[in-house]
């Protein structure tokens, strides 16, 4: 069970770090107490982080976009920009899809 958990704490601290170095210290600190709710047994919990995943799986695509089409501008390399943003959202997704699993979900309607 635990194996199914860890991804999302990961992707929760990377996209409050994404945050922090936007000087968004209260989302930052939002993000980084937030999988505090894991440790309630309520199928609410993992609904509630599956949401703001997704909405941070959403902002890392605009980011990457906007980053992209920055460096394209400029005339600079991007490739190394879209493997990384690239696993940070596979990474993300990952999360998002394994509080989706059979396990989790009977751990949490317990």
């Amino acid at each position: 069970m635990l194996l199914r958990l860890w991804p999302t704490p990961l992707a929760l601290l990377l996209l409050g770090a994404h945050f922090l170095r936007a000087d968004n210290l209260p989302v930052a600190v939002f993000l980084a107490v937030l999988p505090l709710l894991l440790i309630w047994r309520r199928i609410w919990a993992p609904r509630i982080i599956q949401t703001v995943l997704s909405l941070g799986l959403a902002l890392w695509a605009h980011t990457s976009w906007t980053l992209v089409q920055i460096r394209q501008h400029y005339g600079l390399p991007y490739d190394k920009l879209i493997l990384i943003m690239g696993g940070v959202m596979g990474f993300t997704l990952l999360a998002i899809l394994l509080l989706q699993s059979n396990r989790v979900q009977q751990f949490y309607r317990q």
